[in-house]
Formats: structure tokens, C-alpha cells, sequence
């Protein structure tokens, strides 16, 4: 299934211009690969997490989508709730000539950014990869996970099976980047299949193909 209308009302934002092949916004000063749709997209699913409730950000990079995550909670009221953060702050294969990678500077950099966005108080990172934090989990249910690390197949097919048993009946678990074909988009199926649950995609002008289980 693919949704063709917007689900809130569209996210203005600055963009910084990139060497890179993906597009790269900039805002508060934290630079990530979303697009202001994405943005919107993530205010929605903030506003949907209930009261008091658990979410898990798998890769963060420089923390924009948490910072945004968390900057909607603390609008709405939603002050007990909780983002967890789980990233090797490390890379992928694509970012290994970054200098912040190079200097072994991205978690610091996340860390600063939280932290100076005000929202260090709600964010709990994990520096490790997703599944071995998943198999260390302290067994607390989670309301909504948030796919975006390892974009291999097998990197995002584990992602998913590792943390869905945490994630409580009722729970919304989505991802980001499953372009048509691609390693997500088939990793995000064989999951949905495996796990038997329907999958959705939401397709630009909504977001930059976000799946999610039905």
C-alpha cells in the first residue's frame, strides 16, 4: 500500500547544499539525511506516542530526527516520555572519508547537539550496535521503534527481528529509505512476512519512502 496525501501540514526548513548524492538538511544547526517531509512525518508519529511513552531511535547520526522527536514531545506536553538511541556512531561504508568519522568525532558531535538543542534530558543513548543492545535490553516494552541504521539487507532484516519482541502489543515499529528494490524495502518485506504482519509505504511527496508494519 502507498498514501499519496499529507499527513500534517508541511515542515518548512532551511537546506544546506551537499557534495554528497543524498540530500542533507540543516536545522538548529544539526545536519541530517532527511527531507522536510520526513520531518513532518516525525512530528506526526511524536504527537501519536503516548503519555509517559518509550521510543527507540535505531542510527542517530547527528541527532536530528531525535532532536526533532523530542522537540515535538516537550510541545505537546509529553514530558515523561522517554527516546532511546542506539548507533555505533561510526559510519557506514559511505561515510568512512567523512572527517568526522576520520577524527572519531560523530558521537561527541551528537552528544553536543542534544545537549545544546535542550533535549539531552529525554535522549538515552547506547553506543553499540542495535542487536547486541536488543539482547541486553533491560525488558522494558517499547511504544515505537524507528529503523534507520544499517541500510544493508541483512543489517536492517536484524534491526527489525532483533527489537520486535520488545515492542508492545499495539506498538508502531517504521523505518526510513526503502526506495523501490532496495536492500530496506526487501529487508522491511521479508520481516513483515516473517513476523506475519501487512507493511505500508509512504512515498514522496509524504516522506522519503518510509515503511511501516501494519
Amino acid at each position: 500500500m502507498h498514501h499519496d496525501s499529507n499527513l500534517v501540514a508541511p515542515f518548512t526548513g532551511s537546506w544546506i547544499e551537499t557534495k554528497g548524492k543524498d540530500a542533507e538538511m540543516m536545522i538548529n544547526g544539526i545536519e541530517g539525511y532527511l527531507i522536510g517531509s520526513d520531518i513532518t512525518f516525525l512530528q506526526q508519529k511524536s504527537r501519536e506516542l503516548p503519555t509517559d511513552g518509550v521510543y527507540l531511535e535505531i542510527g542517530s547520526w547527528m541527532g536530528l530526527s531525535s532532536t526533532i522527536f523530542a522537540q515535538q514531545l516537550i510541545d505537546i506536553g509529553n514530558n515523561g516520555a522517554s527516546i532511546h538511541c542506539v548507533d555505533t556512531w561510526m559510519g557506514s561504508e559511505e561515510h568512512q572519508e567523512l572527517d568526522v568519522i576520520k577524527n572519531d568525532a560523530l558521537y561527541e558531535k551528537f552528544l553536543s547537539n542534544i545537549k545544546r538543542v535542550g533535549v539531552d534530558h529525554m535522549i538515552t543513548p547506547h553506543r553499540m550496535s542495535s542487536p547486541d543492545l536488543a539482547t541486553q535490553w533491560d525488558g522494558t516494552l517499547l511504544d515505537m521503534i524507528f529503523v534507520d541504521g544499517d541500510h544493508t539487507f541483512d543489517g536492517c532484516y536484524k534491526d527489525i527481528m532483533a527489537w520486535y519482541k520488545w515492542l508492545k502489543p499495539g506498538g508502531v515499529i517504521f523505518g526510513h529509505d526503502a526506495t523501490e528494490d532496495s536492500p530496506v524495502m526487501n529487508a522491511a518485506k521479508k520481516a513483515a512476512l516473517d513476523l506475519n504482519r501487512g507493511i505500508t509505504f509512504f512515498n514522496p511527496p509524504i516522506a522519503h519512502y518510509i515503511w511501516q508494519f501494519l
